[in-house]
């Protein structure tokens, strides 16, 4: 007890002669003063620094949190501005076509190896019937290859069991395009008396009524003489990017003969 009263009493009697100190305005006061001040500021700036590190690093995260929440919101706008103009595309084709046109999403690929095609969710119930045709805004896909009530099989233009009755809209001649090798779409039947242009248009001619007439089909890239000399070989680029089909159409009902 006598020793805490010590204390308590040499702590008021030094804290006393600092503040005389402190306050006096003599040489060795304020020599003093400078020296205490030089102490608490070297002590001071490192936790003073710290403070700011930490309050810039709070600020940083909370910035880069914002940005974050930024870039998801830029690219969703994106995404559902993409969305907004495929459907609008879609929804364009599908006011100035002359057939009726059942929309459809792919679900699913083919189960058989033997066959190129999608599986889509419309079927049997939505008046979906075998061998009709199935495009999109770009261009044909295919047809309907087999029927369940409430999905069926799309055979794709890419399967090479599927021949499709086409013109080339520069000379309006006749042919048949079909799937070769490696995937390559081929356009067979013009005389090598016609004149073939690289990058012209591709479009079902209407023969056969299976299709349509005046679907895009694709873009020639490239010909050569066939192995009997009298007619081309044309390579075709098709319209549509069958690696990227999502919705697409099936052709019900046409309702534009001419």
């Amino acid at each position: 007890m006598n020793a805490l009263r010590q204390y308590l009493l040499w702590l008021v009697t030094t804290t006393t002669c600092f503040i005389l100190i402190l306050s006096s305005q003599k040489a060795q006061g304020i020599l003093l003063r400078d020296r205490l001040t030089d102490i608490f500021v070297a002590t001071a700036s490192p936790i003073s620094s710290g403070l700011k590190i930490t309050k810039i690093w709070r600020e940083n995260r909370e910035l880069r949190s914002q940005l974050a929440k930024m870039s998801m919101h830029i690219a969703s706008t994106n995404q559902n501005y993409d969305e907004v103009l495929r459907y609008r595309k879609m929804l364009e084709f599908k006011e100035k076509s002359a057939v009726f046109l059942r929309s459809a999403e792919v679900i699913g690929l083919s189960p058989s190896s033997e066959l190129k095609g999608l599986i889509v969710n419309v079927g049997a119930e939505d008046g979906v019937l075998f061998n009709q045709p199935v495009i999109t805004s770009d261009g044909v896909v295919g047809r309907i290859y087999r029927v369940g009530e409430t999905s069926a099989i799309v055979q794709l233009l890419t399967d090479p069991n599927l021949g499709v009755a086409g013109k080339l809209m520069s000379s309006g001649e006749n042919g048949i395009l079909h799937s070769a090798e490696r995937g390559v779409l081929q356009f067979h039947g013009i005389p090598i008396s016609v004149e073939i242009t690289i990058g012209d248009t591709l479009v079902t001619s209407g023969l056969g009524g299976a299709f349509p007439k005046g679907l895009y089909l694709g873009i020639v890239s490239d010909y050569s003489p066939s192995s009997n000399e009298w007619l081309w070989d044309i390579a075709v680029v098709p319209s549509v990017n069958f690696l990227n089909i999502v919705e697409l159409f099936i052709v019900q009902i046409s309702v534009n003969d001419n």
